[in-house]
């Protein structure tokens, strides 16, 4: 069978990429162990469905589209606790070997920046294999290693973000459509973009307080040390040069170390500002409290000239998360306005309200975006002004909290 679509946000999907063909017992098992509630089989491009003996299916057929896939709603049948699937550290052994995955690739890159501190050249070649490693355990579960490397130690924290960085970007790379290269590029840059911190003295960087003035500086000089160590290497691409020496540039211009700007800024480095600060954000710190990753989304998306707002939208796509009261075109020709999370991990609910074909309001429905019975996904964020709507402010507080007529107080402000 022929996946077309997976049900809820990123967090939630036990696979990478989005389609793709069911080609073993054990990926579907792996679906059936998931939180996926359900699923798009497309069956033109795939075996069709068949009556499964471990689980009911509810299939909705979708007359209006060509290729004509089926939402299907899995219903699980009750399993009686298997002890086989517990480990000693409690965790099943898919996320085992994910936690194992991070620490393999943690420990090696704890050592590769301890043989920088030692003058010895760093080579791509070392870290390659671990780029592979990441991308076959995101590939099978993402939602485990983004929630496995947060449980990490201010001892490990350097080496387990730059896991997670790596597996970020590589994750926004293939959503946008990048070659598998660049995206293997992506990673490498992910896991070395931090290597220049090694110049940084140990107990500065496992500080429990905040940083002085003087510290601060100090530290931000990493990404120029990290840039000097792998430019010495023959094997390292520029996009991985890029990544290290930029990924604290903002597109105002107000970023270190050469406050590039604009068309300065290369796609790679654009990639790596968000990913490293929305870990960074989403990760406890010895004195700073880990925001939710809708927190994080919502303050990055208000910070003004920090990133590229296209390629964060393309990230907030991807992983599912936005912030609430943003204005966004669905699919299906609506404008809607993005709700708070239900709960944590929960599909995004948007309340759709304006058609985009007429500007003429539609009804205030709600909308689970990712919920493949819906067959609805956000595909871009809109101008309230382009829309006609001068008093955002006020209809997305009456959207939000369902008061006011919206309808009947703001249609004269929509232009037709």
């Amino acid at each position: 069978m022929f996946v077309h679509a997976l049900e809820g946000p990123w967090f939630s999907h036990p696979f990478w990429r989005g389609k793709f063909l069911i080609a073993s017992p054990e990926q579907l098992e792996r679906i059936l162990a998931s939180d996926i509630d359900s699923l798009v089989i497309d069956e033109s491009r795939g075996l069709p469905l068949l009556p499964q003996p471990d689980f009911q299916s509810q299939v909705v057929r979708r007359p209006d589209r060509k290729l004509k896939p089926m939402a299907v709603r899995l219903q699980r049948p009750f399993r009686q606790p298997q002890a086989t699937w517990i480990t000693t550290t409690g965790l099943s052994p898919e996320k085992e070997k994910i936690r194992r995955a991070v620490q393999r690739s943690a420990r090696a890159i704890e050592s590769i920046m301890s043989a920088a501190a030692e003058g010895n050249r760093i080579s791509a070649n070392q870290v390659a294999p671990l780029v592979d490693d990441i991308s076959a355990s995101v590939e099978d579960h993402p939602e485990a290693l983004v929630g496995l490397t947060r449980l990490r130690t201010k001892d490990e924290y350097t080496f387990v973000h730059s896991v997670s960085v790596c597996a970020l970007m590589m994750t926004l790379g293939r959503h946008i459509g990048c070659d598998d290269e660049t995206v293997r590029q992506l990673g490498i840059g992910g896991l070395l973009h931090d290597i220049g911190k090694m110049a940084i003295p140990d107990a500065m960087l496992k500080k429990s307080t905040r940083l002085t003035d003087d510290e601060r500086t100090l530290i931000s000089t990493h990404p120029e040390q990290g840039y000097r160590v792998l430019q010495a290497s023959s094997d390292v691409s520029q996009i991985v040069l890029d990544v290290t020496r930029h990924h604290h540039e903002r597109v105002d211009g107000t970023g270190y170390p050469l406050r590039l700007a604009g068309d300065q800024l290369t796609m790679p480095m654009r990639i790596a500002a968000i990913c490293d600060v929305f870990d960074a954000v989403t990760a406890d710190r010895p004195y700073k409290r880990a925001w939710t990753p809708t927190d994080a989304v919502t303050r990055m998306w208000e910070w003004e000239g920090h990133f590229d707002r296209a390629l964060l939208f393309a990230f907030m796509r991807c992983i599912g998360v936005y912030p609430a009261g943003l204005l966004v075109r669905l699919r299906s020709d609506r404008l809607a306005i993005t709700l708070p999370p239900r709960a944590r991990g929960a599909a995004l609910q948007v309340r759709a309200f304006l058609s985009a074909i007429d500007r003429q309001p539609c009804g205030v429905t709600d909308v689970a975006i990712g919920n493949a019975a819906s067959d609805d996904q956000v595909v871009g964020e809109e101008d309230p002004a382009r829309w006609g709507i001068d008093n955002w402010l006020i209809v997305s507080e009456q959207l939000l909290t369902g008061s006011g007529r919206w309808g009947d107080r703001t249609g004269s402000s929509i232009a037709a």
